[in-house]
């Protein structure tokens, strides 16, 4: 998801910045979802299902986090989304999956995250699209990035293609998984709608 959040040219951040701290923070939630860390009940509860620390330092730290207090959803994600991009980010760069650097536009200096391999970033759009264009299935993680695209309306301007109905095809899609990553999905919407509705105030 990071990765399709930020221009190929220099690497800037192509969303808001406050929408862009939801959907990552939709994404570590969705990350520990998939590893069987955590669940998300039909009262949109967050329940740590493992102690089990995860493979991933990030997401131990998300764990700590929903381990120590009990809250719905709608409360975790704006609360994560206040440190989730820079972490996210940070974690790219340490895996080497991405290179930090800076453009000065208007007197302003500006941070992008350039791929260290092109091809290896746009393997997720290119993998999503194609699969969507042949009506083959999704898997789960991809279920859970085409409903994080859906949630910040990103899904058309990553997923163009004249011959899909993109919203259409990835909403169907999202249909197909499991009951915790479809109410991620709906509650990451929610809340990024929520974000955008009080910035138009």
């Amino acid at each position: 998801m990071f990765r399709l959040v930020h221009a190929e040219r220099d690497g800037l951040l192509l969303l808001h910045e406050d929408v862009a701290g939801l959907v990552m923070a939709g994404a570590l939630l969705g990350e520990l979802v998939l590893s069987g860390h955590l669940t998300i009940s039909a009262d949109h509860m967050a329940r740590v299902l493992t102690r089990l620390p995860p493979a991933d330092a990030l997401g131990h730290i998300v764990i700590d986090h929903l381990t120590r207090e009990t809250h719905p959803v709608p409360i975790w994600l704006p609360f994560l989304a206040g440190t989730a991009y820079a972490q996210v980010a940070d974690r790219m760069i340490r895996s080497g999956h991405v290179e930090q650097v800076f453009t000065r536009r208007l007197f302003v200096r500006r941070t992008g995250y350039l791929p260290a391999d092109g091809n290896n970033a746009a393997w997720p759009w290119a993998r999503l699209l194609s699969r969507l264009e042949r009506r083959e299935p999704l898997d789960t993680s991809d279920r859970l990035l085409g409903g994080l695209l859906l949630a910040c309306d990103w899904h058309r301007t990553v997923l163009r293609s004249a011959d899909l109905n993109v919203s259409l095809s990835l909403r169907h899609e999202l249909q197909q998984a499991p009951g915790p990553v479809q109410l991620l999905a709906a509650l990451t919407e929610a809340a990024v709608r929520s974000a955008v509705t009080s910035h138009l105030r």
